[in-house]
């Protein structure tokens, strides 16, 4: 593939810049798909940045490979590393798709110098654990819950350098009729491991009704809140 970058992560600096058809910034690479075995696919992905306008400070050349293992009839191992030609990449995990049950649980270690092709990535510097898991226990009842557990090595907090954060939040909803649904949800926030730190707690509980009104769909919600 090759193809013009139609905005930079600084955004528009100037109208000529702006203009599609004036922006010195192409990317191009290509994908590779290997299919190993019947339970172990790979795909090789490799990038390289060109043109004028395109920033000093981001990365010219990057490669990933992203491999995928079936344990099972449920159950997949993923394994996802990124290089930038200076610093490596990784998250590691477990996927588990049922009927009733999803589950992700992925280990991440991202250098603090890492960097993608567009920028800065969203986890940079972290290391650490994420879970996501998704219950359906019937047909009018669903639950949810995530933690996200890392150590943040990009902007620790200066009296903690090791210390590891925490979030943490959870929902549970419940069709009381087909168009009424009652839910119930918490968030907890423990982000004292980085320099701005943050401790926070929010319970909640609320319901929302559909309704038609005037030959159009409509919903009205009435939610409760305590931090």
């Amino acid at each position: 593939f090759y193809g013009r970058e139609l905005a930079s992560f600084l955004g528009t600096l100037s109208p000529s810049v702006g203009q599609t058809k004036d922006v010195d910034s192409f990317l191009g690479g290509f994908f590779y798909d290997y299919k190993l075995s019947s339970i172990a696919d790979w795909r090789l992905s490799v990038v390289q940045g060109f043109g004028q306008h395109r920033a000093d400070t981001l990365t010219r050349r990057a490669a990933e490979i992203v491999q995928k293992y079936k344990l099972g009839p449920h159950v997949k191992f993923v394994s996802d590393v990124g290089f930038d030609s200076q610093k490596f990449a990784h998250q590691n995990g477990f996927e588990v798709r049922m009927e009733k049950v999803t589950m992700d649980l992925k280990y991440r270690d991202i250098s603090k110098k890492f960097f993608t092709m567009i920028g800065n990535p969203g986890d940079q510097g972290e290391q650490g654990v994420r879970t996501n898991i998704v219950l359906k226990p019937g047909d009018l009842i669903e639950m949810r819950y995530a933690a996200n557990i890392y150590r943040d090595r990009l902007f620790p907090a200066p009296e903690a350098l090791r210390r590891y954060n925490s979030d943490q939040t959870g929902e549970v909803t419940y069709n009381v009729t087909p168009r009424g649904q009652l839910s119930a949800q918490f968030e907890k926030r423990d982000e004292t491991g980085r320099v701005s730190p943050l401790r926070d707690n929010l319970y909640g509980i609320g319901y929302t009704q559909g309704f038609h009104f005037w030959n159009r769909n409509m919903s009205a919600f009435v939610r409760l809140q305590d931090r």
